[in-house]
């Protein structure tokens, strides 16, 4: 029961809020989950890219499931958002199951000018198997051309693969496989004629990007004997002539070197990042960078207290050249084997500027899904926490990597029993950066045993990013009490809800108090050691709520 003593401080700490909007902060919009398919039509595979309507393009591959497991895969398109367009089969249809479809969607990109593409690979027939296809749309969806990876003489016989696209000043390059010649780089104009074909050797092709002159750069990987590997980047000029060919290899060995991420910077220079031993068995998470002329300029690794698996993580920089990149390391905390995820800011030249973590409540599993840098100045970092209950992060830093909001929403497991395993999974971390707009992408499935019933969905969580830094506004349907507020040495926060976390800042985006994950829906926190002044104050419901409000400490 709310006193009157409760209310007055509440609507005394909504005029502070109102009248100090200071900190930029996302705005969680929408949840969408995507709707079932058809009976036993299971979604395996999700691909996302951002339209020029604030919607998303969506590649996406579905099998269908019977008691004995799949029984074939199939391709579709569709458009959320925006102006939503309905789902679109890419696949051939095929008479009756045969186990021989298993099609995919492996890209999808967009143009300068809207137009949107997808490539993957789809069972022909029985005679020429396998087709690696390449799609142009335009942006409400309609299919203008689609070219095939096969020679102009077709191939009996063979299977073909899509790997990757990338659009840039009015042509398309398409990475591929063909079975009668291997792997390739397709280049087309945006009307769908070929430019060249140019033939990729010695190493697995996986992403191709371009810089600004129209310049190529590939990246990938190759063995270096039974249980090693190395990594490859390539550079070609717009023609389809090679610059260059570089392999890293972090310690030269039988060693292996796990491709990350990938990208090039605003003056063609190139970065990527790597999981590689050192030493056999344990990984260390590697960011390293090349000039556009070739020349390894700079490697840096991070590792886990634990010695152990640190995982590659993603990347992105600001308007001066600063790296901020988020990795996933395993951690010994309080005598526990965990994985954190560690953010750590690099110069252009590769110092150090700055480490965080990002541990969540609970000592339990974090992992990274990705990083942005927005056009307000901040720092955007998508996460998972793995506790008993399954919890997705969207936590928003400054350019010093000062913490300064998180957003957390739980996503319950509620598969029947009885289940093999289930699981919620991050897929993807999106950024539409004239909308303003980021999308976490997520899946749970759930197995069941001798596959009686597989099921996969996927969901995105769109979040607003502000163009102006502030604070959002109070909301008067949230179920709490803050008193005594402003306070002088103790300060209760109650809620309707069981408290998950509170988080307590300074103006500055440090934290103060942060409390363990709890099942009290209240918390008494003692400001003896807290300076006068004003905080920023982060809750956390069970019901995966978040509330954020201005307190005042005498």
């Amino acid at each position: 029961m709310k006193t009157r003593k409760n209310i007055y401080s509440m609507l005394i700490l909504t005029g502070i809020l109102l009248a100090n909007q200071t900190i930029a902060q996302p705005t969680r919009e929408d949840v969408y989950y995507f709707p079932s398919p058809t009976t036993s039509d299971v979604r395996v595979g999700l691909i996302i890219t951002p339209t020029d309507d604030n919607g998303l393009f969506v590649g996406e591959s579905s099998g269908w499931y019977n008691p004995g497991g799949m029984v074939y895969r199939k391709s579709f398109v569709s458009k959320v958002w925006g102006t939503p367009q309905p789902r679109v089969q890419v696949s051939n249809n095929i008479v009756a199951p045969d186990f021989k479809q298993y099609d995919n969607i492996k890209a999808v990109a967009k143009d300068a000018s809207g137009n949107l593409y997808a490539t993957g690979a789809y069972y022909f027939n029985d005679t020429y198997k396998d087709d690696a296809f390449l799609i142009k749309y335009s942006p409400s969806m309609t299919e203008l051309w689609r070219a095939y990876a096969f020679s102009s003489s077709g191939s009996l016989n063979q299977y073909d693969e899509s790997i990757d696209i990338h659009a840039n000043g009015g042509s398309l390059h398409w990475l591929c496989y063909k079975g009668e010649t291997g792997y390739s780089l397709l280049k087309y104009s945006d009307a769908g004629s070929l430019i060249f074909s140019y033939s990729i050797t010695t190493y697995i092709p996986l992403k191709v990007k371009c810089n600004t002159a129209g310049e190529i750069y590939i990246f990938g990987y190759n063995a270096s004997g039974p249980n090693g590997s190395y990594i490859t980047i390539q550079k070609l000029n717009a023609t389809g002539t090679q610059l260059w060919k570089k392999n890293f290899d972090a310690k030269p060995g039988n060693l292996i070197d796990g491709p990350g991420y990938f990208d090039v910077d605003a003056v063609g220079d190139v970065y990527f990042t790597t999981s590689s031993e050192r030493v056999v068995g344990n990984t260390d998470a590697h960011l390293v960078k090349y000039s556009s002329t070739g020349t390894k300029l700079w490697a840096k690794f991070v590792a886990g207290t634990a010695n152990s698996s640190d995982a590659a993580g993603k990347f992105c920089f600001d308007p001066s050249g600063n790296i901020y990149v988020a990795h996933t390391v395993t951690d010994i905390n309080s005598g526990v084997t965990n994985s954190n995820i560690m953010l750590r800011k690099y110069s252009p030249t590769g110092g150090v500027l700055n480490t965080r973590y990002y541990k969540g409540s609970g000592n339990v599993n974090d992992e990274a899904v990705g990083i942005f840098y927005a056009n307000n100045g901040r720092i955007y970092l998508g996460g998972l926490t793995r506790s008993t209950v399954k919890r997705s992060v969207m936590a928003q830093y400054d350019n010093g990597l000062n913490l300064e909001y998180t957003d957390i929403m739980l996503h319950p497991e509620t598969a029947t029993f009885p289940v093999t395993s289930q699981a919620t999974n991050a897929i993807d971390l999106i950024y539409d950066a004239p909308g303003n707009l980021i999308y976490w992408v997520g899946r749970q499935e759930a197995i069941y045993p001798i596959y009686l019933d597989y099921t996969s969905s996927y969901f995105i969580l769109k979040y607003a990013i502000p163009t102006v830094p502030r604070i959002a506004n109070f909301q008067n349907n949230i179920q709490l009490s803050i008193y005594p507020n402003p306070a002088t040495d103790k300060l209760t926060i109650q809620s309707e809800e069981n408290l998950t976390s509170v988080i307590i800042y300074d103006l500055q985006g440090k934290i103060v108090y942060q409390t363990g994950e709890s099942d009290e829906n209240s918390v008494d926190i003692d400001l003896n050691n807290f300076n006068s002044g004003t905080y920023i104050t982060k809750i956390v419901d069970s019901a995966g709520n978040s509330h954020t409000e201005k307190i005042i400490k005498l």
